[in-house]
């Protein structure tokens, strides 16, 4: 899996970011024809910036007569008018559709009356559009990210003079990882914000990832600190490192206590629950609880396990695990299509499993016994035997 990791050194922008992606081997020409085609008032362009002594990459649109106030229905249209790919065309969409919710709710008013300012700008198209469009020619599978570092002070803007971080930018960053930063001023743009927030799968540390290129893409000002975003492009197996076991006792729950809780759990999305009986302190039957969860989900479980049980801690550890690779098979029993799990390991063992509620209705409705007619599911998918 191909997988890009923007790491925040001196905060985000646009032209930082596209800067880098620049430098990890974007062919410029591919990416900039079909944009400038589609936005005449814009000419794209490059150059290498050397600062504290690094040398680094900053790509940024020059613009003619532009118009700086437009809905989004008009950028909407603006995109969908691009010779790029559809994949960068939605991703782009969709993120405008974002940001046009968090104006909205900022300005108390609906998204059709809303007005994008410096983010409806020309450049500004450009750097969001142009995100989605380089991921997609270097073939990025996954962006993961560092905390956000965002400054602090006070910045000029189309609304006048606001704080750092200004209203979008605060917005945008509501439930993710941010840091001050060292820098007075603005380090994270709300392009930078929205671009990071809107495409990452994990934020923190580097992935275990088997790095093949490093590049650093910076902006405009020169400041004290390093203006400077990070990318680094590499190969990644599986991201199974995205998963955490949290794991909590419990001695004076009841069972529907538990069950509830447990259900609660799987709705938002664990991967596995477990709840084993033992012996725990004063010689008390106690519950040992473990979660299976991806990361992006721990907040959500953590907080169903503090308010629904009456633990006062959860253990927690990342952990690896190998899934066989999968698909799903569709057999026909009488009359009934019933859904096979179909997992393969090496080139000749493959394990077979039904659906337990295809099976299970079809014994309702059959009167078999559920042991038969899960057999027979797994008799005909082994013999490759298709839904009709």
């Amino acid at each position: 899996m191909k997988t890009l990791y923007l790491e925040s050194v001196g905060g985000a922008s646009g032209d930082m970011i596209l800067g880098a992606l620049c430098a990890l081997g974007l062919d410029f020409t591919n990416f900039k024809e079909p944009l400038e085609k589609g936005l005449p008032e814009l000419t794209i362009k490059r150059e290498e910036v050397k600062r504290h002594g690094l040398t680094m990459w900053r790509l940024w649109g020059e613009v003619g007569k532009d118009v700086h106030a437009r809905h989004l229905s008009e950028i909407k249209e603006l995109i969908d008018g691009l010779d790029i790919s559809e994949k960068a065309k939605t991703a782009a969409k969709e993120a405008f559709h974002r940001l046009g919710e968090v104006e909205a709710k900022a300005h108390g008013c609906s998204m059709e009356n809303i007005h994008f300012h410096e983010l409806g700008a020309t450049d500004s198209i450009m750097d969001i559009v142009g995100y989605y469009w380089a991921l997609d020619l270097l073939g990025i599978d996954r962006v993961e990210a560092s905390p956000m570092k965002l400054g602090y002070g006070s910045v000029k803007t189309a609304h006048g003079l606001l704080p750092v971080p200004v209203p979008a930018v605060a917005r945008l960053i509501e439930g993710f990882p941010v840091e001050v930063g060292q820098e007075e001023g603005e380090m994270t743009t709300p392009t930078g914000a929205l671009l990071i927030t809107q495409s990452a799968k994990r934020f923190g540390n580097m992935p275990k990832m088997v790095v093949s290129t490093s590049a650093m893409g910076t902006g405009s000002r020169e400041t004290k600190c390093l203006n400077v975003l990070r990318a680094w492009l590499g190969e990644s197996k599986d991201h199974e490192h995205d998963l955490l076991l949290l794991e909590c006792n419990i001695d004076d729950l009841t069972p529907e206590q538990l069950s509830f809780t447990r259900e609660r759990i799987e709705d938002v999305g664990a991967l596995d629950v477990t709840i084993l009986t033992g012996q725990g302190k004063k010689g008390r039957p106690v519950h040992l609880v473990q979660i299976l969860v991806g990361a992006d989900k721990e907040e959500k479980v953590q907080d169903i396990l503090f308010r629904e049980t009456t633990t006062l801690g959860v253990r927690r550890k990342v952990v690896d695990r190998l899934c066989l690779p999968r698909h799903i098979e569709e057999v026909t029993l009488d009359g009934v299509t019933i859904r096979v799990k179909v997992a393969q390991w090496g080139e000749d063992f493959v394990k077979y499993q039904p659906e337990y509620e295809d099976c299970a209705n079809l014994s309702r409705k059959s009167g078999e016994p559920l042991l038969e007619v899960m057999a027979k599911a797994k008799r005909a998918a082994q013999e490759g035997h298709p839904a009709k």
